[in-house]
């Protein structure tokens, strides 16, 4: 099994030197065992990353064996062919360590802030997952698409992650991807009969089938501890997302709670959701849940907002979690 975490936005506009505590929280979390780093997008969004690549290739500087996973890009809103492009560059810059995963995307002010019909964003994705690997890997006297350069190391190219929550999606990912990401707060127990679907699809030939389960990190040396400095963002955050538009594996009945000012214990809210508690824990939830949807990689995700808050959660996850599970 990998491990992976999602990159905070801790980007330090005042500092001459914005993005040195994310190359420094990368770096440590190669030190302390995690094997990839994934960025997600949002466009013309305060907090977000609007260009993952990029980052991404920063982060490649620093690192040596840290795979680099966007998680997601917004596929519909970019040319495939410069998605194309920017991928082989960063696969070749980081020695083969890119890893491209996509979504179809849920916020229609991005859309509409590009031009860009909201409606169109499936065929978009699906054109564009087509066309991406065949740019990757065509022959040179292959008219139908252009000769990408430089081309990807990887062979016969890098992964493509799909990011799916429903049938439809699903689908998808299993026909046109190498490997399914789930979403953050889908109960495990549905994850697991989606899971078992994604699987059983026919497998394409020359693709992958990877499962990589995103949960909410919530750690700590006593579950009080957890409860106190980490419950309350989390919810934060979950209802934002909520009120986003981002409802296809939110709870309910959680949000309610929470818009009505009513509390929710850790326990309520961590259990079939999130990796929340001690190390020991931490351990013990990722086990049963990467069985229960035969995870092959597993993300982490925190609700840290600096630099020492992130890596505190990084290092006794790395240091603790990983090697116990592993």
């Amino acid at each position: 099994m990998q491990f992976g975490f999602l990159l905070p936005n801790i980007i330090d506009r005042s500092d001459r030197d914005p993005f040195g505590g994310t190359r420094r929280l990368c770096q440590l979390a190669e030190e302390v065992g995690f094997d990839f780093v994934v960025i997600g997008q949002h466009r013309f969004t305060p907090c977000y990353f609007s260009t993952p690549l990029q980052v991404l290739t920063a982060i490649a500087a620093v690192t040596q064996r840290l795979r680099l996973c966007t998680g997601i890009v917004i596929l519909p809103l970019h040319h495939p062919l410069e998605i194309a492009e920017q991928v082989a560059q960063l696969d070749e810059i980081s020695g083969g360590r890119a890893v491209l995963g996509v979504g179809i995307g849920y916020r229609r002010y991005e859309f509409d802030a590009l031009g860009v019909p909201y409606e169109d964003r499936v065929s978009r994705t699906e054109a564009a997952l087509d066309l991406i690997p065949r740019a990757w890997t065509a022959q040179l006297d292959d008219e139908s698409v252009p000769n990408l350069v430089p081309r990807p190391l990887q062979t016969p190219h890098p992964p493509i992650w799909i990011g799916a929550r429903t049938g439809r999606a699903m689908e998808r990912a299993a026909r046109l991807g190498d490997g399914w990401m789930t979403g953050l707060s889908q109960p495990v127990s549905e994850l697991a009969e989606v899971s078992a679907a994604y699987r059983s699809a026919p497998l394409v030939e020359g693709r992958g089938r990877d499962v990589c389960l995103m949960r909410q990190l919530g750690i700590g040396e006593t579950q009080q501890q957890v409860e106190a400095e980490w419950l309350e963002p989390v919810l934060r955050f979950y209802t934002d997302y909520w009120d986003a538009g981002a409802r296809a594996d939110k709870d309910p009945a959680i949000i309610s709670k929470v818009k009505a000012g009513d509390p929710v214990t850790l326990r309520e809210f961590a259990e079939d959701r999130a990796i929340a508690g001690t190390p020991g824990e931490c351990a013990d939830q990722v086990r049963q849940y990467a069985a229960d949807v035969a995870a092959t990689h597993v993300c982490v995700v925190t609700q840290a907002t600096d630099e020492a808050a992130a890596a505190a959660s990084l290092e006794l996850f790395g240091r603790n979690v990983i090697p116990a599970v592993r």
